[in-house]
């Protein structure tokens, strides 16, 4: 009868102790919502900078290539 009780507040603090890591640990829902927000934040960002990189390799081929841009940069800038 005893060891029940025992076996019974041993499981109940470690399901408490397991809850805890669940929720407020390094590794918890809250770090991985964090880490979801900041993953989700720098694909955006990566996808921004491809974007720009492409156009920027675009102006330099039609830099190249093509007198006529050429002249219509320069007189712009």
């Amino acid at each position: 009868m005893i060891w029940r009780r025992f076996l019974l507040a041993g499981l109940i603090f470690f399901n408490i102790f397991l809850l805890y890591n669940l929720i407020w640990s390094d590794n918890g829902i809250f770090a991985y919502l964090e880490l979801k927000t900041a993953r989700h934040n720098s694909s955006s960002a990566l996808t921004a900078i491809n974007e720009k990189a492409l156009d920027l390799s675009q102006e330099i081929r039609w830099l190249k290539t093509d007198r006529a841009f050429t002249e219509k940069m320069a007189r712009s800038r």
